[in-house]
């Protein structure tokens, strides 16, 4: 089974900015998802997150997508 975890952001036009996550994300994951999440917030545009892929999610990394 693979569990390769990975962030990815991208525009979506002028949409807005998709940030899409897979993979089990847990405590070591967080700092990236902070950051990733603040670079897209920061671009002004309205942000979606794409979960789908998630297959574990700490309840910490939970917890930063509510903030």
């Amino acid at each position: 089974m693979d569990t390769t975890t990975f962030i990815k952001i991208s525009e979506l036009d002028y949409l807005g900015i998709l940030v899409e996550l897979s993979g089990e994300l847990d405590v070591r994951d967080l700092e990236h998802l902070r950051s990733a999440l603040y670079d897209a917030l920061s671009s002004g545009l309205p942000t979606y997150v794409n979960l789908s892929g998630v297959s574990f999610l700490d309840v910490r990394c939970a917890q930063e997508l509510t903030i």
